[in-house]
């Protein structure tokens, strides 16, 4: 009994800090798009089309440091394979935008704000310290980010 007393506290220790972060999906203020449904959502990151008041298709714009585990929310999946997914579609020869990927948060911002059919992801932390009123973060469901239940993941 004290060995599994042991083995439940080490567990929970090691799990405490594990909590997703809560990400905000971001476009330029100007995007056609303001919200998303969540299946949508999953379509789009996966370069399926969605329909969307946008007469071009949208660029997915990945930040790079927070991928991993933005797709394991999303997804369940990390970056690696939802690259290897839009490989199999760009070899397959379907019309997609591969991702552009950006491990600098300049950079990424700098691209969104050039590219009003970009749409990307931050975590909210992050969205918040930025000082941009030229990027907006997209309803998702019909919630804001601010709202209680704003969710990515898959019910």
């Amino acid at each position: 009994m004290r060995n599994f007393v042991l083995i439940f506290l080490f567990i929970s220790l090691a799990t405490a800090g594990t909590v997703s972060a809560q990400f905000v999906i971001v476009a330029h203020k100007d995007c056609a798009i303001d919200s998303l449904s969540r299946k949508d959502l999953h379509k789009l990151f996966k370069g399926q089309v969605i329909n969307a008041p946008a007469a071009q298709p949208l660029q997915v714009v990945e930040f790079e440091p927070v991928s991993d585990q933005f797709y394991g929310q999303l997804y369940g999946m990390n970056s690696f394979a939802v690259g290897k997914h839009w490989l199999r579609l760009i070899f397959a020869g379907e019309r997609v935008l591969p991702p552009k990927n950006f491990s600098d948060l300049q950079r990424f911002v700098d691209f969104l704000l050039k590219q009003k059919r970009g749409v990307g992801f931050l975590p909210l932390a992050t969205f918040k310290q930025l000082k941009s009123d030229s990027l907006k973060a997209l309803v998702i469901e019909n919630k804001s980010y601010l709202q209680r239940g704003y969710r990515l993941e898959h019910d």
